[in-house]
């Protein structure tokens, strides 16, 4: 019993800590505050109910805890002026940028997700949080800025204290609950380009009832962003950038991947090109008008120069995903009495987006002679060669791509109660439930065999063009026939269409519809569903020498649904892109924590303080068994103005409900190249769930020093630096596409069993992905957290100036599967990282003006670890692994904002402010859009600007 005591105990020291750790960012904060930008003191109360984050469960005040925080308040948030809070969240260094609609060239298909990825290990190994609450789901997008008071994020391993998914850390938002009145802001945004514009609407409000028992807290955000366009809306993405394989037989400088510009495709254009017979090279323009097609230097599919512009393999990628968001919150808060407070909360939120991709590509598809559709010219000039037929690569431009309108509804409701009992013991509990609900359509999707039937064209005696017979189809395969009956069975009242192949918009909008689907709508709908029941205690025992010992402890139980529904079509795989199964899946899980902190100097010669922390949390999940997590921790403060502080943890990730449950999820990849072949195409993926996943374990070291001068000079420093290891053993990872082609290439018999081979010029029909315990993951690096508060007395200035500097140092990023390690830390493809990180913000603030200088920097990476470029040892071009650049050049943003309070009604409770970013206009390097795994941390917008007003009446 003492020894579970102990290890509980030492939980508690941790809640110590983090509230010094605590105390020093919020010092920071309250120098930036200006009265109304943290919503006015008068405006904001603290939170005095429920258990907030502080890196610890104990909540108790004169104990630090040793688990390392970040702060951000509502200061520092309204200096970005974000439109949602991942604006703001993404630029603490130790994130990493993964999703959200400004990393849409990289996910074009999909919900506009904004998800929080602590230390580069992946978003769901970061655990987010509302008030200390698990939420259904981690899109930061349904979080209302109105009501953030601040952001805590643990920068370790909490999975002891918080659950699972906590591997990385946690990112808990804290909101405002006692609100007086109404505060906000009104802003727009714009780019200087004219696009990624639109405006922000943020609102809060409060108000007491019943002598002040009772208060009911509103908030409101409304945003709409109209995004960006092509690649070509910017003057650095008019290059005609590629990825191109210099091929097997390549010679002299040539290496395996090459960065060039100027690249279009070689057999493929918008109104078609003859690649075959003594034709080769005839394409058709607007009206099925023949011209010259001319090659430049051709590599594979692809080549260098040429008259085929509008036909580059990226010129169709949106830079910023278009994206409208609503989500609102109420919350009432009612004292029953001087030791029972209950409340009730609901909240609703929505984004909707529109993304697309490059254009479809028609595979190589035969055309007879005996097809009426072709020009008379092209049909004399195929007699007079003495050949019947020739094949054809062509662009579907006619539907501007992939078009995918999405729709994200989350609903939450929470009601419970806090309060005290025993005199200073104190308890929480609630239950909450919500749902987030995920609607997907593509309205331009394609069905391939409908395209290769509509395209066999005669005559139907008449004069008249009909779709051939099945039987004498040059190009259907026993797998397309099957798919066209299957079709045919779920629509039969379809009727084929013959399509015209011969230039830009020949085809008819009949034969569009049934090439389309013939009325079937490409959809998906997913249902997530999170109940959870939790209660906690928290309070002292007993004293010791150097003060009184604190423990906490509580009980969860969570019921996880998950319900995946798709249209008839997706459901047999028959759509070119995004087929999903009908899937359902569900889990419980029970827990239980303990933690303890325990005092064991205080005021002594030897130590001004020294506490220990430890917890303890055993969790049963229904699928993947039970499993435990702990922590162990102590800070030591050998002198007042110095903290020592160390952690241990071992924490989890359990497999997620898609992740067991998936069924035959279907997507298509735009212009990937196959090292098989040395081709670049179209790849058709296939993704299923694996139920025989375990949890993910983790092993944590944490130790850092903070430094809190208090005389002279130095008496406004506080800084921290903290050493970070993390090392994550049977990882659940799913191999990307493109390293499952490269195993296979290099002869990994396993992953050649994963692809399915055809005869087409790509030489891949599809792949199958799926998820098991594969990797290992080691992370190690230091964070640096320095403010200051910089004397302007004795600079001869009035005002308040502040300086705050968050910094990351990723020593390694080791990712180990059963090709070897590598480690991605200094490089930014397949979920690298840069190695250095930073953000520095400047504040001057005299009388009603506030200015913020902010810097964003990131150190020169490598494209990809796994591959090796001219600048490194070792190169040959002749290596498999060879590219002619593998490095990116580092950059440093800057952004500006001002603000100035204006005197209304003799009250200064209004602002004008302006925020510009990038400053400096720098554009990224073009290469940044081929940065399709892991985060791109490269600025593709430009220089934009945000004026807007805040009020608090």
């Amino acid at each position: 019993m003492i020894k579970w005591m102990l290890m509980a105990s030492c939980a508690f020291c941790g809640a110590a800590q983090a509230a010094h750790a605590q105390e020093m960012d919020a010092a920071a904060e309250d120098a930036e505050t200006a009265e109304i930008g943290s919503a006015a003191a008068e405006n904001t109360g603290a939170d005095d109910g429920g258990i907030v984050v502080t890196g610890s469960r104990l909540g108790a005040n004169g104990y630090s805890a040793p688990t390392p925080v970040t702060v951000l308040g509502a200061a520092a948030i309204e200096t970005r002026a974000p439109s949602t809070v991942a604006d703001v969240v993404n630029q603490i260094p130790s994130f990493r940028q993964t999703s959200g609609p400004g990393q849409s060239q990289r996910f074009p298909g999909g919900i506009a997700q904004s998800l929080l990825d602590l230390r580069g290990l992946g978003p769901s190994r970061t655990l987010m949080m509302i008030d200390g609450r698990r939420q259904p789901t981690s899109d930061t997008n349904t979080i209302p800025v109105s009501l953030v008071d601040r952001v805590e994020v643990i920068t370790g391993g909490a999975s002891a204290a918080y659950g699972s998914d906590a591997v990385a850390g946690v990112a808990n938002f804290i909101l405002k609950k006692n609100i007086e009145g109404i505060i906000g802001s009104v802003q727009y945004g714009f780019a200087e380009e004219g696009d990624s514009a639109g405006p922000t609407v943020n609102l809060a409000a409060g108000a007491s009832f019943a002598d002040g028992r009772g208060h009911v807290t509103a908030g409101f955000d409304y945003s709409d962003n109209n995004g960006i366009g092509a690649i070509d809306s910017r003057p650095w993405g008019r290059v005609l950038p590629a990825i191109v394989s210099g091929g097997a037989g390549r010679t002299g400088d040539i290496a395996a991947q090459n960065f060039f510009t100027n690249v279009m495709y070689s057999g493929q254009t918008k109104g078609g090109v003859i690649t075959s017979g003594a034709l080769a090279n005839t394409a058709f323009g607007p009206g099925g008008v023949p011209y010259q097609f001319e090659q430049g230097t051709v590599f594979s599919n692809l080549m260098i120069g040429g008259n085929n512009p509008d036909a580059n393999p990226h010129n169709n990628f949106s830079l910023q995903i278009p994206l409208e968001r609503i989500t609102s919150m109420l919350r009432l808060d009612y004292e029953v009495s001087d030791t029972v407070n209950l409340f009730v909360e609901g909240g609703y939120g929505r984004t909707e987006t529109t993304g697309f991709t490059s254009f479809f590509q028609m595979p190589r598809i035969t055309v007879l002679d005996t097809n009426p559709f072709i020009p008379d010219e092209i049909s004399t000039a195929l007699a007079a060669a003495g050949e019947t037929s020739f094949t054809m690569g062509r662009l579907f431009n006619e539907t501007n791509g992939f078009r995918l309108p999405t729709q994200r509804n989350v609903y939450r409701g929470a009601f419970g109660g806090s309060g005290s009992i025993f005199n200073d013991w104190e308890w929480s509990a609630y239950y909450q439930y919500g749902r987030s609900e995920d609607n997907a359509q593509i309205s331009t999707n394609f069905i391939l065999p409908l395209i290769y039937q509509a395209s066999y064209v005669v005559d139907d005696g008449a004069g008249n063009p009909i779709c051939g017979p099945l039987a004498s189809n040059p190009n259907l395969s026993a797998l397309a026939l099957s798919q066209i009956a299957q079709f045919q069975a779920l629509n039969p009242g379809a009727t084929c269409v013959p399509f015209n192949l011969f230039g830009q918009g020949s085809p008819s909008e009949a034969a569009l519809d049934y090439v389309k689907g013939a009325g079937i709508d490409n959809w998906t709908k997913v249902a997530n569903t999170l109940q959870v029941v939790a209660a906690d205690m928290r309070g002292s025992p007993f004293d010791t020498w150097a003060g009184p010992v604190q423990v906490a402890f509580g009980a969860e139980y969570r019921h996880e649904k998950l319900k995946s529904r798709a249209d008839p079509l997706g459901n047999r795989s028959l759509w070119v892109t995004s087929n999903t199964g009908d899937y359902d899946g569900s889990q419980n899980v029970k827990e239980g924590f303990v933690e303890v902190g325990i005092p064991l100097a205080a005021n002594s010669p030897f130590a001004n303080a020294l506490d220990l922390n430890g917890a303890f949390r055993y969790t049963d999940y229904s699928l993947s068994g039970s499993v435990k997590t702990w922590k162990l921790g102590a800070t030591y403060e050998p002198i007042e103005a110095i903290r020592l502080r160390i952690t241990r943890s071992r924490d989890i990730r359990a497999p997620n409900l898609v992740e067991l449950f998936q069924s035959g999820t279907t997507g298509t990849i735009a212009a990937i190249f196959n090292p098989i072949n040395g081709q670049t195409g179209l790849l058709s993926t296939r993704l299923l769930g694996n139920q025989n996943l375990k949890p993910e374990i983790a092993e944590t070291w944490t130790g850092g020093i903070v430094l809190q001068p208090t005389g002279g000079w130095a008496s406004g420093l506080r800084a921290a630096v903290d050493f970070y290891s993390i090392k994550v053993d049977d990882v659940i990872a799913t191999i990307s596409p493109s390293e499952v082609m490269r195993r296979c290439s290099i002869g990994q018999a396993d992953y050649c069993s994963l692809i399915t081979f055809d005869s087409s010029t790509f030489g891949i029909s599809s792949l199958i992905l799926q998820p098991e315990n594969l990797n290992k993951l080691q992370v190690k690096g230091l964070d640096f957290d320095v403010s200051y508060r910089v004397p302007t007395d004795s600079l001869g200035i009035g005002g308040t100036l502040d300086i705050r500097a968050l910094v990351s140092h990723v020593i390694n990023l080791k990712i180990t599967d059963a090709s070897g390690t590598i480690d991605r830390a200094g490089s930014l493809q397949n979920n690298g990282v840069p190695a250095w990180n930073g953000t520095v913000d400047v504040t001057y603030a005299n009388g009603g003006f506030s200015g913020t200088l902010t810097s964003r920097f990131f150190s020169s990476s490598k494209y990809d670890a796994a591959l090796i470029g001219p600048d490194q040892a070792g190169y040959d071009p002749a290596l498999p692994n060879s590219i002619n650049d593998n490095v990116f050049p580092s950059r440093t943003y800057f952004d500006l904002t001002l603000s100035q309070k204006i005197a209304l009604s003799g009250t200064d409770k209004f602002q004008v402010f302006a925020t510009v970013r990038n400053l400096l206009d720098k554009d990224p390097p073009v290469r940044a859009i081929f940065i399709n795994t892991g985060g791109n941390p490269y600025d593709l917008v430009g220089r934009s600007f945000t004026v807007g007003a805040r009020f608090a009446f």
